[in-house]
């Protein structure tokens, strides 16, 4: 089950899990980010990224860019971090961005990166990626769903494949004043 979430204010909306946590009313999370976590003992979390788009990186290239990008954030081991799918998603695909041009990209991968306390065994991340690049805001719009294999070892990657499916397909900007 999911539900339609609010994002920034309102002014995005998207479907999240029912049993993620805004961390908001934990911790203090950037302007530009809204993050989820699983209240369950999975450790997946989904986080919805504002950037200023990287003009310098074209076409699937902003997939990569914006995977490799967060191996280093999360200090993924040198080599670790592998893209397993990457798909162009067709924009007829995305009926909630009807009249607006947009870029939009689908990436699945892996990365393995070491945890903060040392006593703790390496942990691979399996890392699925949207990624909307708004021209005419100039922004990336990145969404990022985190699943550590050591807590899940019962998950069924196809049904959150599913619901990251679903999320790039729901997803809805209201309110464009957003990024201006």
């Amino acid at each position: 089950m999911t539900n339609l979430t609010k994002l920034f204010g309102g002014a995005i909306e998207a479907p999240t899990p029912e049993s993620f946590l805004d961390i908001s009313t934990v911790r203090q999370v950037p302007d530009n980010q809204e993050v989820f976590a699983d209240q369950n003992p999975t450790n997946q979390s989904i986080i919805f990224e504002l950037l200023e788009a990287n003009d310098e990186v074209y076409n699937d290239e902003i997939a990569r860019f914006h995977f490799n990008q967060i191996a280093e954030d999360n200090e993924a081991d040198e080599g670790s971090s592998n893209i397993e799918e990457l798909i162009n998603i067709d924009s007829n695909e995305l009926p909630n961005f009807n009249g607006h041009h947009i870029q939009a990209y689908y990436v699945q991968g892996t990365q393995i990166i070491q945890p903060r306390k040392q006593e703790w065994t390496p942990t691979k991340l399996h890392i699925y990626l949207l990624i909307f690049r708004l021209p005419e805001v100039t922004t990336d719009l990145i969404i990022t769903w985190q699943v550590p294999s050591e807590l899940n070892d019962n998950v069924d990657f196809s049904v959150i494949r599913n619901q990251v499916d679903q999320l790039a397909k729901s997803l809805v900007i209201k309110d464009w004043s957003l990024f201006q």
